[in-house]
């Protein structure tokens, strides 16, 4: 199943948001945002959530940024002269 269908997955078990977050230990409002897929799901909550509906949902997981060294870039772009 895909985020959108975490809230239907909820509907039918007879669930709210909020108790599963409390289930999960984590924030309701988080979990809202993730579950109408406003908010990307990290590895440690997406396998929670597998975990907790028994394999039924599998979120895609975040990708991380990369890190850029702003010392670098800083170097390397001339000062602007006005």
């Amino acid at each position: 199943m895909q985020v959108e269908n975490l809230r239907s997955y909820l509907a039918n078990i007879k669930m709210t948001v909020k108790d599963f977050a409390k289930m999960l230990e984590c924030d309701a409002k988080y979990l809202s945002l993730i579950a109408s897929g406003k908010r990307p799901v990290g590895k440690r909550l997406a396998r929670d959530i597998h975990q907790a509906t028994n394999g039924v949902i599998s979120l895609p997981i975040a990708k991380k940024k990369e890190k850029t060294n702003n010392k670098q870039q800083d170097q390397q772009t001339p000062p602007m002269i006005e």
